[in-house]
């Protein structure tokens, strides 16, 4: 079987400096494709900088991102066709709807997906909420539309930044069904998160990023065999060690 259709994502020797800062060094990451591949670190350790790295939204200083296939930097434009990504704090029309929004979104998309909008509202638990002005929203709603933006043109890869901030318990935990859910359609999910219990309860696989480095690659099942502490014990060692 060759290489990409194993992974969905893998980087090589993947460097980034800002100036004179060092962000990303020697970053070497595989994420297999249909699994959930949860990124774990430290504030400032580069997460959301290599999300962007991987969509082509900012430039390597050395190194290769090959996403779906295709090389993160060349192929950029179609990689984000096939993707569906939360960077940072999403941003809306405050003025408009959650299906306004989306419909508006599948414009720029240039796709004929718009009898799904309300579907997909409804997986993400906005289904009552559709024509509700987005300005209203709370953080949790905010959170939960930018995932249906993710979704809603049916990308093969979700690359997810800390997609449950603001949820409360039970909107995590519908999260988590629906990220499962997806895996089990085949649908790669790269996603970072500070909920160290949650990516226990989600992911396949871990990657543990240190100072701009992927240390440690480790299926969530050896994890949870070999260290009586969970992954919160398990992400201590690493990072103390790294």
């Amino acid at each position: 079987m060759i290489e990409e259709e194993v992974y969905a994502v893998r980087t090589h020797n993947l460097f980034k400096d800002y100036k004179e800062k060092n962000v990303i060094s020697n970053c070497n990451m595989n994420v297999k494709r249909g699994k959930i591949y949860c990124l774990v670190g430290q504030n400032g350790a580069g997460k959301t900088t290599l999300f962007k790295m991987l969509l082509g939204l900012t430039s390597a200083t050395q190194g290769t991102a090959i996403v779906l296939g295709m090389d993160s930097e060349k192929d950029h434009l179609e990689i984000l066709s096939r993707t569906g990504s939360l960077i940072e704090t999403p941003v809306f029309y405050e003025h408009l709807s959650a299906k306004e929004n989306l419909r508006i979104h599948l414009e720029y998309m240039k796709c004929n997906n718009a009898d799904k909008i309300e579907n997909v509202l409804e997986k993400v638990g906005l289904k009552d909420s559709s024509t509700q002005i987005v300005s209203t929203f709370s953080l949790g709603m905010r959170q939960r539309l930018a995932v249906a933006r993710a979704l809603i043109h049916e990308p093969e890869l979700l690359i997810l930044d800390e997609p449950v901030n603001g949820l409360d318990p039970v909107g995590i935990r519908d999260m988590r069904e629906l990220f499962r859910e997806l895996a089990r359609q085949g649908i790669t999910i790269l996603m970072s998160s500070h909920f160290l219990t949650e990516v226990e309860l989600v992911a396949d696989d871990i990657g543990f990023l240190c100072n701009g480095t992927i240390v440690q690659e480790v299926p969530v099942q050896d994890i949870s065999k070999e260290n009586t502490g969970g992954l919160e014990n398990y992400f201590m060692k690493v990072i103390q060690g790294a």
